[in-house]
């Protein structure tokens, strides 16, 4: 009995400590950068929206690296470098965070985002041109931006959609910044097969009211 129970505990100690072990084990190396962190993320099924010029940044430690959490794993590797918005199951915004303490010196920014036919475009990525603010188009295709007074322009960019560059001026009209979705094209299609072999039989034809028939 004593010999059977021995076995069980051995045989249940690995699963006890797996369930144990944080979601989130990372072996974070000197040449690391953000970039590398999204890419084992996104194996893990996480999505990420990001302006292009965060994937250079470097984490602030590196080796192994245990978190309990999404959250809690970027403020271990990135501290005050970014923020993380959480926007719905494995869906992330990452910004930069804003160090800018002059309220005189930014400007907010409201508008929509809608497609060809005016419907309104949901998580569309909008940053503008100095890549320092970012946020993401709501369901109704609405968003708001605060940006820096020396911003001209503002991009946009989406899963699907050609990236647009509109100017500044452009939003504050109150124009909805219209999309165009990505073309889709198809390579061409070569088929090959052998024709099946055709029998020519006579035949005559005899004509009633207008109508053929084959006799």
């Amino acid at each position: 009995m004593i010999r059977y129970l021995y076995s069980f505990i051995l045989f249940s100690i690995p699963f006890i400590l797996a369930g144990q072990s944080p979601p989130f084990v990372f072996d974070v190396g000197e040449d690391d950068d953000l970039g590398d962190v999204i890419e084992k993320l996104e194996g893990r099924n996480w999505h990420f929206a990001y302006a292009p010029d965060q994937l250079s940044l470097r984490p602030e430690r590196t080796g192994i690296v245990e978190s309990e959490s999404i959250d809690d794993l970027f403020d271990q590797l990135f501290g005050a470098q970014l923020e993380l918005h959480i926007i719905d199951t494995h869906q992330i915004l990452l910004r930069r965070q804003n160090t800018n303490t002059d309220p005189s010196a930014t400007i907010t920014i409201k508008g929509k985002v809608i497609d060809v036919k005016q419907n309104p475009v949901a998580d569309i990525l909008i940053y503008d041109d100095k890549f320092r603010s970012e946020t993401i188009s709501t369901e109704g295709g609405e968003f708001s931006l605060e940006i820096k007074d020396d911003v001209d322009f503002i991009y946009f960019q989406g899963l699907g959609y050609v990236l647009r560059k509109v100017s500044v001026q452009d939003i504050e009209s109150g124009k909805g910044v219209a999309l165009s979705a990505v073309p889709f094209i198809m390579n061409p299609i070569l088929v090959v097969g052998r024709l099946p072999t055709l029998e020519v039989r006579d035949a005559s034809y005899t004509f009633h009211r207008g109508r053929n028939s084959i006799s």
